[in-house]
């Protein structure tokens, strides 16, 4: 659910952040620097949509995970939503680990759309326009574009799982925690699958 609100946030931002950047497809296009820019802004704006679903989606996780004795914190996503916004508030419930979730999204969107569109133009033909591309070019472009966005900025999603849903962590701000995790784990741990919610 986070990830279609995500999705069709981003790329809705994406097309009007170009359309404000002067863009007019079949006359004027955009740089690649303009294009990837784009994505950072629209990244950014989609963070405010997803991060409420990033919090709901920890805690869940969490009280899978953490539910070996047979006591479940939440009778489910409806009453995770509820006891949050209850204990926390909206801006301290809901939107714990926004700047994280900044950090994430807005180079990781840069660096996505930037490598997609990148990928996308170097492939296309003399003469040509981003029409003539086939399937194969956009799923190269796509799969380029997710190796670029999540192996730079793994450890902003590392250092905002932990702050959603390590209770050590909800009061504390970004760099701390990051500093906190490199000075106790080393950097290995900022990379580490699953590390985000031990």
């Amino acid at each position: 659910m986070g990830s279609m609100a995500e999705n069709a946030v981003l790329f809705l931002s994406y097309a009007e952040v170009k359309r404000l950047l002067g863009e007019k497809p079949g006359e004027k296009e955009l740089t690649l620097l303009q294009q990837a820019c784009a994505g950072a802004i629209a990244g950014g704006i989609a963070s405010w949509f997803l991060n409420p679903f990033e919090v709901i989606k920890v805690q869940m996780q969490v009280m899978s995970s953490a539910s070996a004795d047979g006591v479940r914190k939440y009778t489910g996503l409806l009453d995770c939503v509820r006891q949050t916004i209850q204990k926390d508030g909206i801006a301290k419930g809901l939107y714990r680990g926004q700047v994280s979730l900044l950090l994430r999204e807005i180079p990781g969107n840069f660096c996505w759309y930037g490598v997609y569109e990148g990928v996308c133009i170097s492939q296309i033909p003399e003469g040509g326009t981003k029409r003539d591309l086939g399937v194969s070019t956009h799923l190269l472009g796509g799969a380029s574009a997710g190796v670029a966005y999540w192996t730079a900025f793994y450890p902003a999603d590392t250092v905002g799982s932990q702050i959603r849903a390590n209770p050590a962590y909800a009061n504390r701000k970004f760099f701390d925690v990051l500093m906190n995790i490199y000075r106790t784990e080393g950097v290995g741990a900022l990379y580490e699958v699953g590390a985000s919610l031990q």
